[in-house]
């Protein structure tokens, strides 16, 4: 399986985001088990829920979006994303706020699609912003984040000796807050 796998992921918009017109995106993964002769459907690591009101699964997935395969054959995804209000798409959210958090998946049901796994939060990149809601960046605060990213990007993944290793770019790290 793992001289065998071959897996793309990618940000792509949710249905409710598309109906409304908002950046709204979920992470997908699409994969291969036999190199790439034949492709498995696509589906959802994330399936964010910023359509629910009070939905705890309220995020909005960037643009980066990586995976790897490690030595044991499992499928690792990684990427960034942005908490969003409880009820983003009616409170007057701002979509283009710079706070932004890493997190990684490891897909834990082998040659099964859809993957299953569990979400863990790597990198905390979210700062207190008061003005979340009111169509401001959060610049007061914090400052800016990255041209192509929040306050956290460009992540990437390695493994040594049977370990995964990350590393990424942080601003205004306070401790990683974790």
């Amino acid at each position: 399986y793992p001289d065998e796998g071959v897996a793309c992921v990618y940000s792509n918009p949710s249905a409710t985001g598309l109906a409304l017109n908002q950046p709204d995106h979920d992470i997908f993964c699409r994969e291969s088990f036999n190199r790439g002769v034949a492709w498995q459907d696509s589906y959802s690591v994330t399936n964010y829920d910023n359509a629910s009101e009070g939905s705890p699964n309220h995020f909005n997935a960037g643009s980066e979006a990586h995976c790897t395969y490690d030595s044991d054959g499992d499928l690792h995804v990684w990427w960034i994303a942005t908490p969003t209000s409880a009820n983003p798409y009616y409170d007057g959210y701002n979509w283009s706020d710079f706070d932004a958090n890493l997190y990684h998946w490891e897909k834990t049901n082998g040659n099964n699609v859809p993957g299953t796994g569990d979400i863990v939060k790597v990198a905390n990149g979210t700062f207190e912003n008061p003005d979340m809601l009111t169509g401001s960046m959060n610049t007061f605060v914090c400052g800016f984040g990255g041209s192509n990213s929040g306050y956290v990007g460009w992540a990437t993944m390695g493994e040594c000796d049977g370990k995964l290793y990350m590393t990424w770019s942080q601003m205004h790290e306070r401790a990683n807050w974790m």
